[in-house]
């Protein structure tokens, strides 16, 4: 029996919707958060409430605290409006997690996610396997020439 290849990734970092929406439009996105984060590496993208994973990305950075006046200069980089910044729409949220080239996949991935994870989840081998197989699918229609069949933005396995 040949075994298959177990993706590196191993931990799920939780997610709003509007993070994804935002990922997905753009290559660098900051995902705010209350506290700082020491992981720097691959993560799959779940979307909060749900078990499923939406794509990876490269969580590369964190910076913080920040102040409110930063965050109103860099609304590309989170999503915000200048407006809700000032109102204090990332109250308590002074960290920004990095998320760079992001790859989302055609179907999600549903997994199983124990309950109470509210930031980060472990993923399972059958899980990482799973990465590994849609990864590779994703790599393979990049070599195809044809680098949109499986995700909305171009992500790294589509640079040159």
């Amino acid at each position: 029996m040949v075994r298959q290849p177990v993706s590196p990734i191993k931990k799920a970092l939780i997610v709003h919707k509007y993070v994804l929406s935002h990922l997905s439009r753009q290559r660098t996105v900051w995902n705010m958060m209350g506290k700082p984060s020491q992981f720097r590496g691959a993560v799959a993208l779940v979307e909060q409430g749900t078990n499923k994973i939406f794509g990876i990305a490269y969580m590369d950075d964190c910076q913080g605290p920040l102040t409110r006046k930063i965050l109103a200069q860099k609304v590309k980089k989170h999503g915000f409006s200048t407006k809700a910044v000032e109102a204090g729409a990332l109250a308590g949220k002074s960290y920004s997690w990095s998320l760079i080239d992001p790859v989302f996949f055609k179907t999600p991935l549903e997994f199983p996610r124990k309950n109470g994870q509210t930031v980060w989840a472990n993923l399972d081998q059958k899980t990482r396997r799973e990465l590994v197989r849609l990864l590779t699918e994703e790599q393979l229609a990049c070599q195809e020439g044809n680098p949109t069949k499986y995700r909305p933005s171009i992500g790294p396995m589509c640079r040159p």
